[in-house]
């Protein structure tokens, strides 16, 4: 808050002075009265003025940079979903909120799982897959607490693709009978995705079609290549890569015809998530980047999108980013909690989950609603 002298408030002064020796004591007292209240209505609106700056950095004025500055440690492996990370960071807006980030890389889901559970790490992305509810079930105090990545209808980031050279071969989903599918894990979010997809073209997963996980991006774009396999559950931007060098092809897009899903989630360490100014925080940041990156998508220099990508992933090339179908990510943050609930019935269902989890006692939006309570509803701002 900051007073400004301007030049009219001496000339007013100086008019005072002049009365004291022209006018009763009365009449000056009330002209100083009269003075005084301007000197306060400029101070007021210094004060407005500054308030106003604030808002537009998308910070209220009482939500401070914790002092002094906390590392948190964040497990991601360089994923496209993690979008709202890399412009949040890239951006400055955790370093306004004297939060420091450190990347971490885990080889897996089972390496980091544990580690976010003992803090080593205090947040991660991950996928909604049979170990993350078996994590739940035996008691690892994780929770989720935001959305970091689910398909568009018609832009699928994680698609199940072909071969380039069977696009007259496999034309619609009941030719993919007697093939091979690779994915990265069965157990997960890719099976669960390659079932329903299959079963939509009435094929039976496992005995018309046959699943194989356990394989990296590029080992399923070599085995493509060399025509070992068929098909494959790939994410991007290994998806366009594949597409450049003419190894793959987009065929049907997954999300249209499975409908949506949540792909990825924001999952938290116990002890992070119950330090609410520090997570309040770090989502305050967190759903600054996922806006950023919808308001591109609404018309920004998506070229930006990718300079930004390429430092935090291992593809480099800005061409193939423009070809990349990115995520939708959410722009108030929340973690879409009735498609979990469907990849829940989906692990019931296929019999390979038989534990008991109460969602809402593992999803934890409470760092979300500290958020939006310092930025507001996206909805309602689009509308102002």
């Amino acid at each position: 808050m900051f007073f400004y002298w301007k030049p009219e408030y001496a000339e007013s002064a100086f008019r005072y002075k002049y009365a004291l020796n022209e006018r009763s004591d009365m009449a000056v007292i009330t002209r100083l009265k009269v003075l005084v209240l301007m000197l306060l209505m400029g101070l007021v609106f210094s004060s407005c003025s500054t308030s106003e700056k604030d808002i537009v950095r998308g910070l209220s004025a009482e939500l401070t940079p914790l002092d002094p500055p906390v590392t948190v440690k964040v497990a991601e492996d360089g994923a496209v979903s993690g979008a709202a990370f890399f412009l949040a960071h890239a951006r400055g807006y955790f370093e306004d909120l004297g939060i420091q980030i450190e990347w971490v890389k885990f080889p897996g889901s089972v390496e980091m799982l544990p580690a976010l559970a003992a803090d080593h790490v205090q947040v991660a992305g991950g996928i909604t897959s049979l170990s993350l509810f078996n994590a739940f079930t035996r008691g690892i105090a994780l929770k989720i607490i935001g959305d970091k990545g689910h398909n568009r209808p018609g832009a699928s980031y994680f698609d199940l693709v072909i071969r380039s050279d069977l696009v007259n071969e496999i034309q619609d989903i009941a030719d993919l009978k007697n093939r091979t599918i690779l994915m990265f894990s069965v157990l997960s979010a890719d099976e669960m995705m390659a079932d329903q997809f299959v079963r939509a073209g009435g094929l039976i997963p496992h005995q018309d079609v046959k699943f194989l996980g356990g394989f990296g991006a590029a080992e399923m774009l070599l085995a493509l290549s060399n025509k070992s396999a068929d098909a494959a559950m790939l994410i991007e931007p290994t998806i366009s890569q594949g597409v450049k060098e003419g190894i793959l092809l987009r065929w049907k897009d997954l999300c249209e015809v499975i409908g949506p899903t949540e792909n990825a989630v924001v999952l938290a360490s116990p002890g992070f998530i119950q330090n609410i100014d520090l997570a309040g925080r770090f989502m305050v940041a967190y759903i600054k980047g996922a806006r950023d990156y919808n308001e591109i998508f609404r018309g920004g220099d998506r070229g930006e999108i990718a300079k930004i990508l390429s430092q935090y992933t291992e593809l480099k090339d800005l061409d193939t980013w423009n070809m990349v179908h990115l995520p939708g990510l959410n722009p108030d943050g929340y973690a879409l909690s009735n498609l979990i609930a469907e990849d829940l019935v989906w692990y019931r269902e296929t019999g390979y989950f038989e534990g008991e989890i109460d969602l809402d006692k593992i999803i934890d939006h409470s760092a979300v609603e500290f958020a939006l309570q310092h930025l507001g509803r996206y909805e309602s701002l689009q509308k102002n």
